[in-house]
């Protein structure tokens, strides 16, 4: 039974490497299903009588090993827009999953995760590494999807000539495939803008099956252009406040190429050009829309013009007031997602890098009341009060109280919350409704938790919930997709 397992796997590498290593991505053809079968019956039997493990002799044990399982034949074929040699050419997406493209030389360490980086400083921090190197990449991006996909527009995978990707974009279905494509911009050196379909039943074909049942758009652009992108999400970061990005997929205006950025801020101001000021005018009332809604989607600026409006939201800023032993692990499981952890106390002895190692910052203040104004408590702000002291929390919850804090959680019972609400009330302090609103207490959402562990995780849950505007719950019991379907007309286009 091994031994056919075995024979399985080496017929059906050797399928793939003749079925799709006989495709050059960047010719413009059309392959239709029934001729990729046809091949795969002549690969099929060419492959017979050949010994199972020959492919397999000369492996180097030391070498990574490189797997690649067959999955659908399934060709989208775009339509031509555009001027030829551009973007808009034919493209023809042969989707086959692989696995593990990593080759030796480029170690995945010098970028690898840590807590405290999100998985858009995770994209950053490996783009600033290969650029330094001067090193070949391709950086593809989610532009729109239909359906049920994994990854929203927006996601992210940079492909490393030598290494492998970073980033994530659709849980393993399609990450070999786009690697794939984005080896043909690295040696093309233009953008190409691509799609997978894996709607339809066709993984009959091979016998295997997906977890997705979607289409996306990615956008997969070379080296000069993801430095360029490295460039607007560092200002996202590093200014803690949401721009809006502008990219050009596919153009038949002239002077106005693919790839072109525009990066919009909050109040209007821009900088950049995507070639044309009719089309500059059109992408910066889109952002700002987009801005408003903080929703990314793909947009048709003026006729021939189609760009993703993108939301690039910095890091959630979580200040946690208390210092406490189980502010410990609120802190570490904040800082694993990539948000901005604040800790602030009367203690200084407690505000230690060593007892808080994943924490952005510390503020020391002399009084509780002092809180939010020494933070610097913003409209992005979620905080946790958690001193299991009454009088204490009750003037963190004063000073936050007068902040724009979105949520304010606070640990212990209902009775508890109240009371000090009460004890506000009587001192003067108005607390109307949307302002209690802001209040929750107990904080977290309602799983059982037992321990600072799991009381961390429910608070952690919860503050997702709120910035998400869910309610939280059973996904079984939710009507409807879980998430929000992409509007008419920014969908990803049939193929």
């Amino acid at each position: 039974m091994e031994a056919e397992r075995h024979d399985d796997r080496s017929t059906h590498r050797a399928l793939r490497r003749r079925v799709v290593g006989a495709v050059d991505l960047g010719d413009d053809i059309g392959l239709g299903v029934g001729d990729l079968c046809a091949g795969l019956v002549g690969a099929a039997e060419e492959h017979e009588g050949e010994h199972p493990g020959e492919e397999e002799a000369g492996h180097d044990p030391d070498e990574p090993r490189v797997e690649r399982v067959p999955r659908s034949l399934r060709v989208g074929v775009a339509e031509p827009r555009g001027a030829p040699g551009g973007l808009a050419e034919v493209e023809l997406v042969l989707h086959v999953l692989s696995i593990g493209h990593g080759k030796p030389g480029m170690r995945s360490e010098e970028w690898a995760y840590h807590p405290g980086v999100s998985e858009i400083g995770e994209v950053l921090a490996a783009i600033e590494a290969l650029s330094a190197k001067g090193e070949r990449m391709a950086l593809a991006t989610i532009v729109a999807v239909r359906g049920s996909t994994y990854r929203r527009p927006g996601a992210r995978l940079l492909v490393p000539e030598e290494g492998s990707p970073v980033g994530n974009i659709s849980g393993g279905c399609l990450e070999g495939d786009v690697a794939d494509m984005a080896r043909v911009v690295m040696d093309e050196g233009r953008a190409r803008l691509a799609g997978w379909d894996l709607t339809a039943d066709d993984d009959a074909v091979w016998g295997l099956g997906l977890g997705c049942n979607g289409a996306i758009e990615v956008f997969i652009e070379p080296a000069e252009k993801a430095a360029e992108v490295a460039g607007v999400l560092r200002t996202a970061l590093e200014e803690e406040r949401p721009i809006s990005v502008v990219t050009v997929v596919e153009s038949s205006e002239s002077g106005v190429e693919a790839g072109s950025r525009l990066v919009v801020k909050p109040d209007g101001t821009r900088d950049g050009s995507l070639g044309d000021a009719t089309v500059d005018a059109a992408a910066v009332e889109a952002a700002i829309a987009r801005l408003r809604e903080e929703r990314s989607e793909v947009r048709t600026l003026v006729d021939g013009v189609r760009a993703f409006v993108e939301v690039l939201d910095p890091p959630l800023r979580l200040v946690v007031c208390g210092a406490g032993h189980d502010a410990i692990p609120l802190v570490r499981s904040a800082s694993v997602l990539g948000w901005n952890v604040t800790v602030v106390d009367d203690r200084p002895a407690f505000l230690t890098p060593e007892r808080f190692p994943g924490a952005a910052g510390f503020v020391a203040i002399d009084e509780p009341v002092e809180a939010a104004k020494a933070a610097q408590v913003d409209e992005r702000t979620f905080a946790v009060v958690m001193t299991h002291n009454f009088l204490r929390d009750k003037e963190y919850v004063r000073s936050l109280l007068g902040s724009p804090a979105v949520y304010i959680g606070m640990l212990g019972p209902g009775a508890r919350t109240e009371r000090l609400m009460m004890e506000l009330r009587d001192e003067g302090v108005g607390i109307g409704d949307a302002a209690r609103a802001r209040i929750h207490g107990p904080a977290g959402l309602d799983l059982g938790g037992e321990g600072p562990e799991e009381i961390a995780q429910a608070i952690v849950a919860e503050i997702v919930a709120v910035k998400r505007r869910r309610t939280g719950g059973f996904l079984r019991d939710r009507r409807g997709p879980i998430h929000d379907r992409p509007r008419p007309g920014t969908e990803a286009r049939e193929s």
